[in-house]
């Protein structure tokens, strides 16, 4: 009796351990796999092992993967042809998204420029300066703007109301059509994706929230297959928006082989235009080049 019950004991004192050691590492490195859907998969699925030809992807697209976020639809009006010059800017989660949704600009007669600033939050964009700078010099015809991912883990969403308000004034102030695309959230966190939608307004906000996707290594930033799902659920989102750039503009979904895949985009050319690349990576701190 003695011996089992010291077993249990034992027992019980290794797992609070484990799961203690688990938090600490979840609260103390937020990018580290643990409790990612993606490793609880494997964990109790025995997922597929993973491809050693794709160095950045951690895991293979489960299956709920392949499904569609947004359903597709007829446009929503009269598409307006007119060639727009679109900005794609944020942190990131754009790195992939841009080899989707360039060539979905230029099939459509669009230009998009991407310019990405790696770390950045609602906060350093809102108090940075650096969005009006972007706006001067690329003056777009209409913005898709990226943020949110890098503060999914902060504890205090309400207090950056104001972070995302000083961000959306600096469009309004521009007089600029544009779009927040909002993180595609690895962990439940604690409300951005909420508190960036109450502010923004849903007919500015695309959001995919806790849908799974595969996640690279690093537990958080979707694979290229993955990211393509989420362009395509976006380039979805826009067919339906009757006004998303002040008037209906002319815009599809991504290309598909005959079995219905989607067709793995070129590489970003980052020598297109003469003043400003396709892609940009922006300075850490300091002025804009």
């Amino acid at each position: 009796m003695q011996t089992t019950l010291a077993k249990v004991l034992a027992l019980s004192i290794s797992l609070s351990g484990i799961f203690l050691l688990e938090s600490w590492i979840g609260s103390r490195y937020p990018a580290f796999p643990l409790r990612t859907p993606q490793c609880l998969d494997g964990i109790w699925h025995h997922g597929a092992p993973v491809d050693s030809t794709q160095p950045d992807t951690a895991v293979v697209a489960t299956p709920d993967t392949a499904e569609v976020l947004v359903p597709d639809s007829t446009l929503a009006g009269p598409a307006d042809s007119t060639g727009h010059f679109i900005l794609l800017t944020g942190d990131s989660m754009i790195e992939e998204l841009q080899r989707f949704l360039q060539p979905v600009a230029r099939r459509n007669g669009h230009r998009m420029s991407t310019a990405i600033w790696y770390g950045s939050n609602c906060q350093t964009w809102a108090t940075s300066g650096r969005l009006r700078e972007l706006l001067a010099q690329y003056r777009p015809s209409a913005v898709v703007f990226s943020s949110g991912a890098n503060e999914l883990l902060f504890n205090d969403p309400p207090k950056r109301k104001v972070f995302v308000d000083s961000i959306r004034a600096v469009f309004e102030q521009a007089g600029v059509p544009w779009v927040w695309i909002g993180p595609p959230m690895w962990k439940k966190g604690f409300g951005i994706d909420d508190t960036i939608r109450s502010v923004v307004g849903d007919p500015r906000y695309f959001g995919i929230g806790m849908h799974r996707l595969a996640r690279k290594k690093d537990g958080a930033h979707p694979t290229r297959d993955a990211a393509g799902i989420w362009a395509d659920s976006l380039c979805r989102w826009i067919r339906t928006q009757p006004n998303l750039f002040g008037r209906h503009v002319a815009w599809d979904t991504l290309q598909r082989d005959s079995l219905g895949q989607i067709l793995s985009p070129e590489r970003p050319d980052r020598s297109r235009w003469s003043h400003f690349a396709e892609t940009r990576i922006l300075p850490k701190t300091g002025p804009l080049e």
